[in-house]
């Protein structure tokens, strides 16, 4: 074996299995051939790293060729002798249950109690070992019988109905085969495996356009090996795109990157390449960073699906997901998972997986001595496995730090769970390519969360946020970068929103106070001047405290929220989604909440301002200063105006705060597709057209409305119109970027292939 291959890494899972796997078929050759024991030093690897876990798995080949097939026993106390510069003294607890299993399958009467006895420094970890469940009857790496076997398989050969014309890949189950069925004239995938595990009934369960479609399985004559044929896809797999990004010294500029990967594979096996001008020319108008999301959307509909039915692959790696010739995704490789609709079918059965794409959780279920069991394992195990393959679809490499495999199997388990749990959101997005949509990060953060519940609940959420990068607008509107958030209203909401609301309203508050001085109150009697303002004062001081202190009321809960994620931004903690901290109820509750602030002001402003409109004249009547009707009415109607210039604008104004930079850190508007919200964001458009066409009718009624009460302040009329005029424009242009942000928000976000 070269020195390159021994180059191992701890999170090199599936060639940790390659390499154990060769020295493993080597050994079994070997004894084989000379049926006689090989000296187990020929097959040692160099790096120290690797001895104590290759000589391990050798020592469990050694200890069933000896016991059960050629009678020539040996004792683990030997082994210990022989190899004591390794085992520095210490046997490991795996290899005196399996001791105990060989034993026990040649015949000896042994007891638990005298092995816990025997090896007392290995009770706890040999306890648990004995306490397995019976569908875990070893823990060797390597099932050394069908690797012989399957090492025996060659393109050329014919088995039952299938040619082998080509070897499209193997690992640590079995190998796939380009084959001709003879008997139905067609090109299949024949995988080739033990005769184990559940893959073709858990297959044959599905029906999904992103899930390999299984045709039949049939056993080689002796039953031996399981052959399972299937929908035979030529454009090769997600690691032959990894491998090619890898290559790169910088990303793809688009997705043509992945059609020149099928190319290749079809070229490697003499097929013609074609594909249709439409795929081409959408491949080519996808970003990377969008390609690999449109892919990841796929299989994370998938997964979503097969979730659904009560199935988890637990496997999943580049390697397990196949392309069609036109770029299409297919999830495959069940061989490991499990189904709870299987009879008979366990969690902890044939349990394994490449750890390299491992969740903590599941690497704890693979300890022996973790109380994790593979049972425990739920849907979201896959989708972290989906987020590392994403994040090296991304950027051609893993999410972790490689750091060297520990001497101890079980301590390399623990490590490479550590570090996912130790891992950084800060350093994850690091890793990414400043232009990667923001959406895209935060997706793939979330999706590696090491705690589970603080990932994505379900592969169909997944889609929907990966659907994310495609729509640019929606993208913008959605996950703009903090920097280009207005500073002002990031440091300062709680005056912002005062602004917003207060300065329209103190506008109309000194016109109505000035036109209704001159054209009413300076009509009446000397002393009807100081009446009117002391009650001017008066009522301006209660309503002005009371209506922006309703206000506050009623959006504290999104000032405070607003608040947190302001300083989530400066922890440089933005890019996490915020329902790792917040469920979808308060959200939606702050989400809605946010929605109404327009209309909590346009209701609050208007109210007060007819409330007004009817206290003035009755305040005055009650000073002792007598009002004509008219006088009444024309107070009515000028604080009605005044009113609806006080509640319009403030209502565009808030709305587009809202939507533009407060809905945004929410972070639901994202997935959130609810019936309930697509109907709050179409009434917010009819509030719109009401609030300006209020805008647009102002001058007019206010031009109307003095003609008709016989004013005499022309300077007042004609200040009046141009405001009105001048506002309307302000509120036009309002009423549009409002407009195009919910147009985008009640798109679907979800696309469909």
């Amino acid at each position: 074996m070269s020195s390159s291959q021994l180059d191992l890494k701890l999170d090199d899972g599936a060639r940790t299995y390659t390499i154990l796997s060769g020295f493993s078929d080597a050994f079994i050759r070997v004894w084989e051939k000379d049926q006689y024991p090989p000296d187990l030093r020929d097959f040692l690897p160099e790096p120290i790293a690797l001895r104590l876990l290759t000589l391990t798995e050798l020592i469990k080949i050694d200890l069933e060729f000896r016991w059960i097939r050629f009678e020539l026993p040996k004792l683990l106390e030997d082994y210990l002798e022989e190899f004591n510069d390794v085992f520095s003294g210490n046997i490991p607890a795996e290899l005196i249950f399996e001791e105990f299993l060989v034993r026990t399958k040649s015949g000896d009467k042994l007891s638990r109690s005298d092995y816990l006895a025997r090896y007392p420094q290995q009770r706890p970890q040999l306890e648990k070992l004995f306490a397995m469940q019976p569908g875990v009857q070893s823990t060797s790496l390597v099932a050394q019988t069908e690797h012989l076997e399957l090492s025996r398989i060659r393109v050329g050969d014919k088995l039952d109905d299938f040619e082998l014309t080509a070897l499209l890949g193997e690992g640590a189950f079995g190998k796939v085969f380009l084959a001709r069925q003879v008997s139905m004239q067609r090109m299949v995938a024949l995988k080739i495996t033990g005769a184990r595990g559940v893959e073709p009934q858990t297959l044959a369960q599905m029906d999904h356009e992103y899930i390999v479609r299984v045709f039949d399985q049939r056993f080689t004559a002796d039953r031996a090996m399981l052959m399972m044929y299937m929908q035979y896809l030529p454009g090769g797999t997600f690691a032959d795109i990894v491998q090619a990004v890898a290559k790169l010294e910088r990303l793809p500029n688009n997705g043509l990157l992945v059609l020149d990967v099928i190319r290749k594979n079809l070229d490697s096996r003499s097929e013609a390449f074609h594909i249709h001008p439409a795929i081409k020319t959408q491949f080519e108008a996808m970003s990377w960073p969008q390609t690999v999301a449109f892919l990841g959307e796929a299989i994370a509909k998938a997964l979503d699906y097969a979730h659904s039915l009560g199935i988890l692959h637990r496997d999943l790696k580049p390697a397990n997901i196949l392309l069609a010739s036109d770029g299409t995704p297919k999830l495959a490789d069940f061989n490991i998972s499990f189904s709870s609709q299987l009879e008979g079918s366990t969690p902890a059965a044939y349990f394994g997986g490449s750890l390299a794409y491992m969740s903590p959780e599941q690497l704890d279920a693979c300890h022996p001595f973790r109380p994790t069991t593979p049972a425990d394992l739920d849907g979201r195990c896959d989708l972290y496995a989906l987020g590392v393959v994403l994040f090296e679809l991304l950027t051609g490499k893993r999410p972790f730090d490689e750091t060297n495999v520990s001497t101890n199997w079980t301590q390399t388990l623990e490590q490479m769970s550590q570090r996912r749990r130790d891992v950084s959101p800060a350093s994850l997005i690091a890793q990414m390519l400043p232009e990667t949509p923001v959406s895209l990060k935060r997706t793939i953060v979330r999706a590696l969360r090491p705690e589970r519940d603080q990932r994505f609940s379900c592969g169909n959420e997944f889609a929907k946020a990966l659907a994310l990068p495609s729509d640019p607008e929606r993208e913008r509107l959605l996950y703009a970068d903090s920097s280009q958030r207005f500073a002002w209203i990031r440091s300062r909401p709680k005056a912002t929103l005062v602004l917003a609301i207060f300065l329209p309203n103190v506008i109309a508050a000194i016109f109505n106070f000035l036109y209704n001085r001159n054209e009413i109150i300076a009509q009446l009697e000397p002393s009807a001047l100081r009446t009117f303002d002391f009650i001017q004062a008066v009522i301006n001081g209660i309503a002005f405290p009371v209506g922006v202190g309703f206000f506050f009321y009623l959006t504290a809960p999104v000032v405070r929220f607003f608040k947190a994620q302001v300083q989530r931004d400066e922890q440089h903690d933005w890019l996490l989604d915020p329902r790792e901290v917040y469920s979808d109820d308060e959200l939606r509750f702050v989400h809605q909440r946010a929605l109404l602030f327009g209309f909590y002001a346009a209701s609050i402003s208007l109210s007060e301002w007819i409330i007004a409109g009817i206290a003035y004249p009755v305040s005055i009547d009650i000073a002792g200063e007598s009002l004509s009707m008219t006088a009444c009415i024309h107070f009515f109607s000028s604080l009605l105006i005044c009113g609806l210039i006080a509640a319009s604008y403030p209502f565009l104004w808030l709305s587009f705060l809202s939507i533009r930079y407060i809905l945004p850190i929410t972070g639901l508007p994202a997935v959130d597709q609810s019936d309930s919200t697509r109907a709050l964001y179409r009434q917010i458009e009819s509030w719109l057209s009401i609030a300006l066409a209020t805008a647009a009718a102002v001058p007019m009624l206010a031009l109307a409305a003095l003609i008709l009460l016989g004013s005499v302040s022309r300077l007042g009329m004609a200040s009046l119109t141009l405001a009105g005029i001048v506002g309307f424009g302000m509120c036009f242009n309002l009423y549009r970027e409002i407009q195009l942000d919910l147009n985008t928000l009640l798109k679907k976000p979800s696309r469909d292939r």
